[in-house]
């Protein structure tokens, strides 16, 4: 629920107004946090699986020439795919 300072001070004295505000500001802090240590978690792990990928890659030169072949045929079906669309 979104309250306007205007509609805590209507509803509630300025100290209840403060404290409840003081509350929101602490709960999005705490989601800031948590988001944050999402974004960290998931940056290692994407970084993990790159440098995995990276060396599996090394030890198999065909399945690299495959990727980049699917790539090259990705990149021109999203072209074809922009052009169709337009």
């Amino acid at each position: 629920m979104f309250y306007s300072f205007t509609d805590l001070l209507a509803e509630h004295n300025l100290l209840e107004s403060c404290a409840i505000m003081a509350d929101f500001a602490q709960n999005a802090h705490f989601l800031a946090k948590v988001l944050r240590k999402l974004a960290q978690k998931y940056e290692a792990n994407a970084q993990f699986a790159e440098s995995r990928l990276k060396s599996a890659l090394k030890h198999r030169p065909d399945v690299l020439k495959k990727a980049r072949n699917i790539s090259k045929d990705n990149e021109s079906s999203r072209i074809e795919l922009k052009f169709f669309l337009h």
